[in-house]
């Protein structure tokens, strides 16, 4: 899910179609400083690994 989306429809979908949330993207913002993505690199590598460990 994109950290900039509402999660109620996330969940809603998720209700309906028993899927899993999968954890939180950053594909246009980072992070709050000390976070997972506060920076261009982590913000890659969280991503890269949160689609990667979601299709396994």
């Amino acid at each position: 899910m994109e950290n900039q989306l509402d999660p109620r429809l996330v969940k809603q979908i998720a209700n309906a179609t028993g899927a899993q949330p999968g954890g939180e993207l950053y594909p246009e913002a980072l992070s709050k400083p000390g976070g997972v993505a506060d920076s261009y690199v982590k913000m890659m590598r969280h991503n890269v690994e949160l689609i990667a460990g979601s299709m396994k």
